[in-house]
């Protein structure tokens, strides 16, 4: 997600400052977050979903994310 100017020639990114490195540290998290999730679904992974689930910042143990993975599939 970065700001842009969308006209008549196409979408043009519009310059904005490097993220700080607090800011940038959740992003790749995040990031690492999404890809397992799809990994996960892709590929029927129990692992790959566990990671995802496992590294959520909301998600404060693996034994939560076992705990969630196991009412998700039972839903």
């Amino acid at each position: 997600e970065v700001p842009c100017r969308v006209d008549g020639a196409g979408i043009h990114r519009l310059p904005t400052p490097a993220l700080p490195d607090h800011a940038r540290g959740l992003v790749v998290n995040a990031k690492y977050v999404e890809q397992r999730t799809i990994d996960a679904a892709v590929n029927h992974s129990r692992t790959a979903a566990l990671l995802a689930l496992s590294h959520h910042p909301l998600v404060d143990s693996v034994h939560v994310a076992e705990q969630l993975l196991d009412d998700f599939a039972d839903a």
